[in-house]
């Protein structure tokens, strides 16, 4: 029953992909090279759209059961659930600066490099942390009782991304990654 698990760590292979490609443009930001603002806005767009409203709430059901059966996993629980309200925060700010710069609005660079290197950072060390100890603790504990519980929970979404068939707000960024030129 641990399929949810594969199904996050999959999205996480994903939102590292796409982490890479907006640390990259951060990179020709900081070099002084004019970056993709319009891709970073799509990255950012997808970020606070989907990670933060569907995969992030699936996490936290499996948080709160691993929290109720291993108490030494509760500092771990709190730290990530608070890392994804801060991830929320962090990546509607950097999403709203960037569509200001694409809509010809004057924004400060290094506030757009800073937020984007602040962004990237935390996502991140929060995906390490969770590949790392807590979806292996909950591999290891949760029974499939409290597996059927958390996913009788969850309203199945399909990634506007990397699901099935790309939305058309995302085809752009869809079609650079499966030709390979993002």
């Amino acid at each position: 029953m641990a399929a949810l698990i594969d199904t996050l760590q999959r999205d996480h292979k994903n939102y590292a992909q796409l982490l890479s490609l907006l640390s990259r443009e951060a990179d020709k930001l900081d070099a002084g090279d004019a970056p993709d603002f319009v891709l970073m806005y799509d990255i950012m767009n997808y970020m606070v759209n989907y990670p933060d409203l569907h995969h992030h709430p699936h996490e936290e059901l499996i948080f709160e059961v691993l929290g109720a059966l291993d108490p030494d996993c509760l500092a771990d629980v709190g730290r990530l659930t608070e890392e994804h309200q801060q991830q929320a925060a962090t990546g509607l700010a950097l999403k709203d600066s960037l569509d200001a710069v694409v809509n010809g609005a004057i924004v400060p660079l290094d506030s757009i490099l800073r937020r984007t290197r602040a962004y990237i950072d935390l996502f991140r060390r929060h995906i390490s942390l969770e590949q790392g100890s807590v979806f292996p603790k909950a591999k290891a504990t949760l029974e499939d009782s409290e597996w059927q519980l958390i996913n009788d929970k969850i309203s199945q979404v399909e990634d506007p991304l990397f699901g099935e068939v790309a939305l058309g707000q995302y085809r752009k960024l869809y079609e650079g990654i499966v030709r390979g030129n993002l």
